[in-house]
């Protein structure tokens, strides 16, 4: 039922612990604050333990379930008068993703936003791998360059912004004046200017 959708993105990332959850919330708030309604879903069903009654429990659902799962998350669920719909998925290309793309056939998906961090180890995982320095920097854009799509934002490392969401907090509100807000803010613009919502 995603006909009340106006505009879906996915998030994704080639590997783990690159920021993709952080950017989809974000991103998410970002929309909110400037005005849009906005809807997340996270498809990484065998990843967030916030739902479970013991967080140290995990999830085993093995394809079948959860295709289905997501099924009926993007095919039941009523969506209703939500202008953009943000898809975390997990990292890497799995059935999540596969199932995702299958039931937005005959929706429009108006992109991928695809999260790395500059280490060559991510970008290869984005691609297909090596290690280097952590504080390498140029990835992100030498990706978009090589397959030649947009580069969106180069978000910077701030400790603050787990801090805060250990906390239930956000960097946009919590601190609207630093960098990282303002790039989230910047992309939102980025996101926004040729679609009507």
């Amino acid at each position: 039922m995603l006909e009340g959708v106006k505009h879906i993105f996915m998030v994704l990332s080639g590997k783990g612990g690159v920021g993709k959850s952080t950017v989809s919330t974000q991103l998410a708030l970002a929309l909110k604050v400037s005005g849009f309604k906005v809807g997340i879903l996270d498809v990484d069903l065998c990843g967030p333990r916030f739902l479970l009654k013991n967080r140290n429990d995990s999830v085993v659902w093995r394809g079948p379930k959860k295709t289905g799962m997501i099924k009926e998350f993007l095919t039941d669920v009523a969506w209703n008068d939500i202008d953009y719909l943000i898809i975390d998925t997990p990292p890497g290309t799995s059935d999540e993703h596969i199932t995702v793309m299958e039931n937005l056939k005959g929706v429009k998906c108006d992109g991928a936003i695809i999260v790395t961090t500059p280490q060559a180890v991510a970008v290869d995982d984005v691609l297909k791998e090596e290690c280097t320095n952590i504080f390498s920097s140029g990835g992100g854009v030498a990706l978009s360059e090589l397959v030649k799509v947009p580069f969106l934002a180069k978000l910077p490392i701030d400790p603050a912004i787990g801090k805060l969401a250990d906390k239930g907090q956000s960097i946009l509100i919590s601190m609207p004046d630093s960098q990282v807000a303002q790039v989230l803010r910047k992309l939102v613009e980025e996101l926004t200017k040729s679609k009507e919502a």
